[in-house]
């Protein structure tokens, strides 16, 4: 279908372009993710009217908008204080979960109840990119509005002739539960994940050719001069009580500065780091593989499976 090839080229572009930006300054515009996911909105109205669908439906464009404009406007009800009272905003997710309330009452009873239980998918997938962002899945807040926009553009697993490869050649009744089961968002955050697991490899790869293979420090870093390391990679040696000391995952609290300047002291000429990796890379990746291969996980289970 042309829409799902106009997500497709939207998609790809913006993540791209926002992928660009995260690689160079690891901050991303908003107005990328606003623009992503009133895009989806649009071409998921489009969508609807093009296949008639029943009125009934286009109920989920009030919790779908509400929820995810909320992400980028407005005051939070949860602050650092405590809880805060916004009359507005409180009234808006009121009409938000009213309208889904009501299109379920509506539907689930009928023959469409699978149109319902796919809208569905839409606000809870909002809902689990908040839920790892506070769980800590995902570090970045540009993440998860990536993963809600992405949700937005596409509600439904996409088809364009004979794409995505995988759930071409799968049974359509298995297609329709795989799309409410595991909506396509989240199929692309899985390839995304799938990207890190084998990028160890690569990591090895890269410091072979350069004849610096220690591990396991090879695996998830390399080795760079004291005095010349890159503004984005974690450092991943320090002195503690006069002892050369790494930490394979170093994360936030640890004073990047503070252990250059203990290395420095004790002499060391070079020191392990981790580069940081922007999450929207794979991502954006991940997107592209669910297009046009599907769900990568899936493949590997079945494959392994003898299926």
């Amino acid at each position: 279908m042309w829409l799902d090839a106009a997500r497709l080229v939207a998609g790809a572009a913006l993540l791209a372009a926002a992928s660009v930006q995260d690689w160079r300054t690891r901050r991303i515009d908003d107005r990328y993710w606003v623009a992503l996911g009133s895009l989806g909105l649009a071409l998921f109205a489009a969508e609807s009217v093009l296949e008639g669908a029943r009125w009934e439906h286009y109920l989920i464009f009030v919790p779908a908008a509400i929820l995810f404009y909320a992400t980028f406007f407005g005051e939070e009800l949860l602050t650092e204080e405590g809880f805060r009272f916004r009359p507005v905003r409180i009234a808006l997710f009121t009409a938000a979960l009213l309208a889904l309330l009501l299109e379920g009452f509506l539907l689930l009873p009928t023959a469409d109840a699978g149109i319902f239980l796919q809208d569905l998918t839409i606000p809870v997938m909002i809902a689990v990119a908040l839920l790892f962002y506070l769980t800590g899945l995902l570090h970045g807040g540009a993440d998860v509005k990536a993963l809600m926009a992405i949700t937005l553009l596409v509600p439904r697993y996409p088809g364009i002739d004979g794409f995505p490869l995988l759930e071409s050649a799968l049974d359509p009744r298995l297609v329709g539960v795989l799309s409410i089961a595991y909506p396509f968002s989240l199929v692309a955050l899985t390839n995304a994940a799938l990207a890190f697991v084998v990028a160890p490899l690569g990591m090895l790869v890269h410091n072979a050719r350069r004849g610096s293979v220690r591990f396991p420090h090879a695996l998830v870093g390399y080795r760079v001069p004291v005095d010349r390391v890159p503004r984005f990679a974690w450092v991943m040696e320090r002195i503690e009580g006069g002892r050369r000391v790494t930490v394979f995952f170093p994360r936030r609290g640890w004073d990047r500065e503070e252990a250059l300047r203990s290395l420095r002291e004790a002499g060391a000429q070079d020191v392990w780091v981790m580069p940081q990796i922007p999450f929207l890379i794979p991502m954006t990746a991940g997107f592209l593989v669910a297009f046009l291969l599907g769900n990568v996980l899936f493949g590997v289970v079945a494959l392994g499976l003898g299926r």
